[in-house]
């Protein structure tokens, strides 16, 4: 009898191992795919960020141009109606076109002459 509950007690231990392994193996590679998603991400925040500090370089040389007179004179000409001594500000209006179409008048046939 005991020698039964041995065996018994040693199968009950290998399948407690195995799913002990198993669910172990899972939590490891969930634990690699949330490692991998969580660098994609960071690459992603990183790519981010590069663009924003281009855009801030970008923006901070805009700024130091319109601390010029030069660079307010052309923005304010740019986005101003406004001219210089000498010059003539000419404004345009669009005008729509007229289509000229020759009407054209189709015989009705009737319907037997289809051929």
């Amino acid at each position: 009898m005991k020698k039964k509950q041995r065996i018994l007690y040693k199968k009950v231990a290998i399948v407690f191992l195995i799913v002990f392994l198993i669910i172990l193996a899972r939590a490891v590679w969930s634990g690699f795919d949330s490692l991998n998603s969580i660098q994609e991400q960071r690459e992603l925040q990183v790519y981010e960020f590069e663009l924003k500090d281009e855009r801030v370089a970008e923006l901070e040389e805009q700024i130091a141009f319109l601390d010029t007179q030069e660079g307010l004179e052309q923005e304010m000409i740019a986005t101003l109606p406004i001219k210089r001594p000498g010059e003539q500000v000419t404004i345009l209006i669009e005008q729509e076109e007229k289509e000229m179409r020759f009407l054209e008048r189709e015989e009705e046939k009737p319907w037997w002459k289809f051929w």
